[in-house]
């Protein structure tokens, strides 16, 4: 039995249509769906991936919405008519290559599923869709025969329609995380570090609770108390103090005196010096204080902006977007602590 899988991603928001009026919900500042910003090393969208090829399921589709799109079956749309025809285009292609079943899968809330489990009890049950509940709602996770799609006439997303009104409830109660907003982002982060679910750190493990991926470096001042994670090829400078569960994503820098607590620092942010930052999400411009649901535009560079990368750190990256699929490969991190 082949089976095969379409992920679709959520348009991103642009940075023109960002509001920083007051009573703008804090998530809308966020360029982007949450599942594509990296935590512990890696997106949700790559560990989904990771997920599927684990459970052996190769031909993977990725899809990205455009702008307008909301929900997890086209029928329920109202996308503009290219992705209309990226997503008929896409179940033709895994049709084409021999796939019986199809997982749809738009990233939105993360869940520890077992695809396994999902497709014996779509198999066992004689379902012709299937689609993943908790006790509170419906997940955009579901399953489908290609032989219900297949027909001379009308579109595949006209007959996926068709089928939801016989579908059946796979009731998940694993760990879940529905992220809507920067404090989703930060607790998922919070919850792997303290092993509450399975997102483990992409780094090697340097000193107790404490993680750093390749080439990440810590000055023989600066005080880490763990669990923490720091990034590949960030650097924390000296007399600094890192400690209560915060995450230093890739190509950070954190400079001289400053202070990070149970904070989340998104990729290629610099940190100014002799700050001091508690409970945040902190992007390259942006600041989000979880306690008082705020969130703060940055202009002034010398506190919080985008990290100056060196010839050398740039080289080093190589191309990075939400779809690179390729991991940094570890290898001993110049480590002090």
């Amino acid at each position: 039995m082949r089976v095969g899988a379409i992920v679709t991603v959520p348009a991103a928001i642009q940075e023109e249509d960002l509001s920083l009026q007051e009573g703008t919900r804090p998530q809308h500042l966020l360029a982007g769906p949450l599942a594509c910003y990296e935590i512990l090393g890696s997106t949700i969208l790559q560990r989904i991936l990771d997920a599927l090829r684990d459970a052996g399921i190769q031909q993977q589709t990725v899809l990205l919405e455009e702008s307008g799109s909301e929900g997890l079956f086209p029928s329920r749309l109202r996308p503009t008519r290219n992705f209309f025809s990226a997503w008929e285009g896409s179940v033709q292609q895994q049709v084409d290559e021999g796939a019986e079943i199809l997982f749809l899968i738009r990233l939105g809330a993360y869940l520890e599923l077992d695809f396994d489990e999902v497709l014996a009890f779509h198999c066992q049950t004689a379902g012709v869709l299937t689609q993943v509940y908790d006790h509170k709602s419906a997940f955009d996770v579901a399953v489908v025969n290609t032989n219900q799609l297949r027909g001379d006439n009308g579109s595949y997303r006209g007959r996926l329609s068709a089928l939801i009104p016989y579908h059946k409830r796979f009731n998940f109660t694993g760990y879940t995380n529905r992220l809507r907003e920067p404090q989703d982002l930060r607790q998922l982060a919070h919850d792997g570090l303290l092993r509450r679910n399975s997102i483990r750190p992409l780094g090697k493990e340097v000193s107790p609770e404490v993680w750093m991926g390749e080439g990440a470096t810590v000055d023989s001042s600066a005080r880490i108390s763990g669990p923490v994670y720091i990034g590949a090829r960030s650097r924390v400078k000296g007399s600094c103090l890192v400690n209560g569960a915060t995450t230093i994503e890739r190509d950070c820098e954190v400079d001289f005196g400053t202070t990070v607590t149970d904070s989340s620092i998104l990729p290629e942010t610099y940190l100014g010096i002799g700050l001091n930052f508690l409970h945040s999400v902190v992007t390259a411009n942006k600041l989000f204080h979880l306690d008082r649901n705020v969130a703060v535009k940055i202009s002034d560079r010398n506190l919080v902006g985008k990290r100056r990368l060196t010839g050398t750190l740039k080289k080093s990256m190589g191309k990075k977007d939400f779809f690179n699929r390729s991991g940094p490969q570890l290898n001993e991190a110049d480590s002090h602590l």
